[in-house]
């Protein structure tokens, strides 16, 4: 008979059964999007905003106050001249009397729009906030007229999309790394452990597995390498009692022949024929099992012996 023939891979619920690091990724990558909207989160809001308030405050001051300082100093000396040519040298706020028209500053800044409300609480009146030359202005009332200072938009540009998107590729990469390492060495020793329990045909010599790495597998090394040995010392046991008893029968059946042999010739012939047919049936079975012994005990695994 032909060696016994390998199953193909089984089918759960109507699709092919997935590895242990494919899913264990999967898990780990939706853990991943989980923990990184979370980063996002915490950062955004305990992070960024008030990082965002805080500059806008500190920015909102700055220019009221320039713009006050400005104001009180006397106009008919190099004062002003000179105070704006030390804020733009400090502080990079550019101040300018000169009015100009310009388009307003984007409204769906949300930083423009705090820093519009934080100068307007400053003052206790309306301001608006302009674009032009690469800068946002601030359009201020001062006593006698308006002034317009310029400063840079560093704020403008929302960088938490970024910011997430980079969380999401770095965390990606170490979770994909991260996960291959660990899980293959758990799907390797597992691997190994199934290739030896489909090969395992109860023959002796088979080959142990490697009792090493994780505490669990080196148990489950263990469990099976037990197993198989009991089994073999099993199997060899019965083949040598069934080897045993079928050659001891050897004896008494060829007794048997002796005496159907030397019975007297006014037996009836018919029963002796009988006789003699169920003894040699018992010879047939006798032999089947003594080569059922010597192929169970010889046999390569996986291989049945036929008669």
């Amino acid at each position: 008979m032909a060696g016994v023939k390998r199953n193909p891979p089984r089918l759960g619920g109507g699709r092919l059964r997935t590895s242990l690091l494919a899913r264990t990724n999967v898990v780990l990558a939706f853990s991943a999007v989980a923990i990184a909207a979370t980063a996002l989160a915490a950062l955004q809001v305990f992070v960024l905003g008030p990082m965002t308030e805080r500059s806008a405050d500190d920015e909102a001051g700055l220019v009221v106050l320039s713009a006050q300082t400005w104001a009180e100093l006397p106009d008919y000396t190099d004062a002003r001249p000179a105070f704006e040519l030390e804020m733009a040298r400090m502080h990079d706020l550019v101040i300018s009397s000169d009015i100009r028209d310009l388009p307003p500053a984007a409204a769906d800044n949300d930083y423009h729009a705090l820093l519009r409300a934080r100068i307007s609480e400053r003052l206790g009146a309306p301001v608006r906030l302009l674009e032009g030359d690469e800068l946002v202005w601030a359009e201020l009332p001062i006593p006698g007229g308006r002034l317009q200072i310029g400063f840079a938009p560093g704020q403008q540009d929302d960088q938490l999309p970024y910011v997430g998107l980079i969380i999401g590729i770095v965390g990606a990469g170490i979770v994909l790394v991260t996960s291959s390492l660990v899980v293959r060495r758990i799907a390797q020793p597992l691997a190994e452990t199934a290739g030896a329990v489909e090969a395992f045909r109860g023959a002796e010599g088979f080959s142990p597995l490697p009792e090493k790495g994780p505490r669990e597998l080196v148990t489950l090394a263990e469990s099976f390498n037990r197993m198989a040995r009991e089994i073999s010392t099993l199997l060899s046991s019965r083949t040598t009692l069934l080897a045993g008893i079928s050659h001891d029968l050897r004896t008494p059946l060829a007794r048997m022949r002796l005496a159907v042999e030397l019975l007297p010739d006014d037996v009836d012939p018919k029963l002796v024929a009988r006789m003699e047919g169920n003894l040699e049936r018992m010879d047939e079975l006798i032999g089947d099992a003594l080569r059922f012994a010597r192929g169970a005990g010889a046999g390569a695994p996986g291989k049945v012996v036929s008669n």
